[in-house]
């Protein structure tokens, strides 16, 4: 309970906020959920709900004696430490985001890339420039941040397509993930390195061969995408079942690569018992 509640009501504060704040605001054009939400300061309202979490979680913390007083507020700073550099990161990159935007550079990308690159090709483009992004900030939260309004902006200027606009988002998403996972400046990989005790670098390349074999297959089906406009319901189901059947491909090889006896599992087991 102290785990969901705090979240459970984040999101009632959250979703109320959002109605409130568009039913309040005397700019309404309608009364249709569409004017609502188009109307309304979702900004205000993650406000209100990150607090409401907070404020729960305390509580909760205090009342199950899971915590101390002094714990509680020694817990609440730190968690304020964690959260100041993701805070700047996005700062700085929304900050990039409508520099770019005011300087019209997807105008401009739109412009020159249209005439030089195949259309079917511009999902890959920008997947891999989300990657690359994403790499070398180690944020994923800031390259969607910069890349999102320049791939709708590109992809609709080129074809007039809101579905392929769409598709633009999502490969933005996509490679933003990928980057964010395999980069070693990444403060969720640095993190999940250190609670572990393992070697940071280590870490990273563990993580590699399973993105690489996901952002690969991902690659495929957005050139496949951005050539054929086949509906991503269709792309998603073909995407799984590759990544099931290359997985078993993959194991099989580095199996007979390194030598691993076939039997290991049974060995884990038994060792496990022991």
């Amino acid at each position: 309970m102290c785990f969901v509640l705090p979240i459970v009501v984040a999101f009632v504060i959250i979703i109320s906020g959002i109605l409130y704040t568009g039913l309040t605001n005397p700019d309404r054009t309608g009364s249709d959920i569409m004017a609502i939400l188009d109307a309304c300061d979702a900004q205000k309202a993650l406000y209100w709900g990150s607090f409401g979490m907070a404020v729960t979680g305390v509580v909760l913390a205090l009342a199950t004696r899971i915590m101390t007083f002094e714990e509680t507020m020694t817990t609440i700073v730190d968690g304020f430490k964690l959260m100041a550099m993701t805070g700047a990161i996005l700062v700085l990159a929304w900050s990039l985001g409508s520099v770019t935007k005011s300087m019209g550079l997807g105008d401009f990308v739109a412009t020159y890339v249209g005439e030089n690159i195949p259309t079917g090709l511009l999902p890959l483009l920008v997947l891999v420039c989300s990657c690359l992004v994403a790499f070398a900030t180690g944020t994923s939260w800031g390259t969607m941040a910069i890349m999102t309004p320049l791939a709708i902006q590109l992809g609709y200027a080129i074809t007039g397509d809101i579905t392929f606009s769409t598709g633009m988002t999502g490969a933005v998403v996509s490679g933003a993930i990928f980057g964010d996972h395999c980069s070693p400046v990444s403060d969720t990989t640095v993190m999940a390195s250190i609670f572990s005790g393992a070697d940071h670098i280590e870490h990273v390349g563990t993580q590699v061969p399973y993105a690489v074999t996901v952002i690969s297959v991902i690659a495929v089906l957005y050139v496949i995408f951005g050539f054929t406009r086949i509906s991503p319901f269709v792309l998603i189901p073909i995407g799984i079942v590759a990544l099931y059947f290359l997985q078993i491909v993959l194991h099989k090889y580095y199996m007979k690569k390194y030598n691993i006896d076939p039997n290991y599992r049974k060995f884990m087991t038994e060792d496990h018992k022991k």
